[in-house]
């Protein structure tokens, strides 16, 4: 539990460090900016659910009143779990042919480039940007 707390405090301190476009077609950096903003989104779910002003049972709580930001959150966790691992398995080396891995390549960070398009509010809403 306290690893987790220490993990999303510094993801939520993160900057990013972008001088130029050419920073985000780097796979670390698209990464990088996909796990502040789950990390963000996580961190306000749970500070929510430990607010001593909540009175609402689990149930309650999730198909009532912030059942949209978990879905928002489940969602983003999902599409970032997916681009790490189309990122991972890039960097396995197995793949042979180099036109097909500078390919895939191109399309992982397509696909990351695409997800922080779509959504990265949380980045903004936490400095990163």
């Amino acid at each position: 539990m306290f690893q987790y707390l220490s993990e999303i405090d510094q993801l939520k301190a993160a900057r990013c460090k972008a001088t130029s476009p050419e920073h985000f077609l780097n796979l670390d950096n698209i990464e990088e900016a996909l796990k502040v903003n789950v990390a963000f989104k996580l961190d306000r779910i749970h500070n929510i659910m430990r607010s001593e002003n909540n009175n609402f049972s689990k149930k309650d709580f999730t198909n009532l009143h912030y059942g949209l930001d978990i879905t928002d959150m489940s969602c983003a966790h999902i599409k970032y779990v997916t681009f790490y691992n189309f990122k991972t398995r890039l960097a396995k080396g197995d793949i042979k042919c180099p036109n097909n891995l500078k390919n895939l390549e191109n399309l992982c960070k397509l696909y990351g480039l695409y997800l922080l398009n779509v959504n990265a509010s949380a980045c903004f809403e936490s400095g990163f940007f």
